[in-house]
């Protein structure tokens, strides 16, 4: 339910293993360079901005559509 509403889902779940929530920025490029489909875009959600802002020009620079 959205506000109350019924919205049908038009979206894939995956389950993921091997992650951390304590990864450090090799790590995090590590992971998304071996997700055999290459993602349509990577969500840079939390995390100190300098350090999103880095990593955000790390996955461009590898050929992924990062989102801040």
């Amino acid at each position: 339910l959205i506000e109350g509403r019924r919205v049908k889902v038009k979206a894939q779940v995956h389950t993921m293993s091997g992650y951390s929530a304590h990864a450090d920025m090799n790590d995090l490029i590590q992971f998304v360079t071996a997700i055999p489909t290459h993602p349509k875009e990577v969500h840079l959600i939390h995390g100190e901005e300098d350090s999103k802002r880095y990593l955000h020009t790390q996955l461009i620079n590898l050929g992924y559509t990062s989102i801040l």
